[in-house]
């Protein structure tokens, strides 16, 4: 459910990106700055590298907008503290910028952890808050603020997770992945993958051991099984020969042994049935 509805979210992130991407082809300047700044705060638009890679839009990096540049950077490959550790780096941002920057932040953070803490979130997205002494009315509560922001971006189909309030702790279900931030991110994910390779492979090596293993007791029990019923044939064997063939003459004789045969046969039975130690103990008694 989480992963579709993040596929979903993908492919309508592209969608709404593509009218930027069209205007940004004969756009320059101020109006290609416009354009960066509109996109990054633009409802349902989480991935900016097709925007980024458009030549009007890379010529803003060096020139009078290059700040603009910077923004719809911060967007594709940055997180809240970057902004607010550089505010100058970039134009002002408006209310939907930093929404959406905490969106981002979110996403960045859940894409690496299957749970994730209160505790970190609240400081990663800059919502561990006080009110400050001597304020009339109070800022809203952190933590409300912070689900609030988690159930934004649930409904926004971004984000699968649960909120665990009793724990502090939001578990992760699937989230929408964002930009891949040149090289070094590329190397992080190969490693990933190539540990993920490695954990598989163990994974794998072990279960078909157990498999083996199983296979393995499924034979020594049958084998075992086979022993006893050979066992118990041989029992039944001696117990008609020694009944002897002079007891069936008559009738009553046959009726007899069949009877006594059939008593014995059960008799060496449950003799067959019960673990050789417990037949020694009987046989002292």
């Amino acid at each position: 459910m989480a992963h579709s509805a993040s596929a979903a979210a993908a492919a309508a992130s592209r969608a709404r990106l593509a009218p930027f991407v069209h205007l940004a082809q004969t756009a320059s300047g101020a109006a290609a700055a416009q354009l960066c700044s509109d996109a990054a705060a633009a409802p349902g638009v989480y991935a900016f590298a097709e925007l980024l890679a458009v030549p009007g839009i890379r010529q803003l990096a060096d020139g009078p907008h290059a700040r603009a540049f910077a923004l719809l950077r911060l967007f594709a490959y940055g997180e809240l503290s970057d902004w607010i550790a550089s505010p100058d780096s970039f134009p002002p941002l408006r209310p939907a910028h930093v929404a959406k920057l905490r969106h981002l932040t979110l996403l960045r953070l859940c894409s690496s952890a299957r749970i994730v803490p209160y505790a970190t979130l609240l400081e990663a997205l800059h919502l561990d808050v006080q009110a400050p002494s001597g304020a009339s009315t109070p800022v809203a509560q952190p933590v409300r603020a912070l689900e609030d922001c988690i159930i934004d971006a649930v409904y926004a189909g971004i984000l699968g997770a649960r909120l665990d309030q009793r724990a502090a702790r939001v578990e992760v279900q699937g989230c929408l992945g964002r930009d891949v931030g040149g090289p070094e991110e590329v190397l992080q994910l190969e490693q990933g993958l190539a540990e993920w390779e490695k954990t598989t492979q163990e994974l794998l090596r072990t279960l078909a051991e157990r498999i083996d293993r199983a296979r393995g007791q499924d034979a020594v029990s049958v084998a075992n099984r086979a022993d006893h019923d050979q066992y118990l044939e041989g029992s039944l064997h001696q117990l008609l020969e020694k009944s002897g063939p002079g007891g069936l003459g008559s009738s009553g004789g046959a009726a007899g042994a069949a009877s006594g045969g059939m008593g014995a046969a059960s008799a060496w039975a449950r003799e067959a049935e019960e673990p050789r130690g417990s037949q020694r103990k009987r046989t002292r008694a």
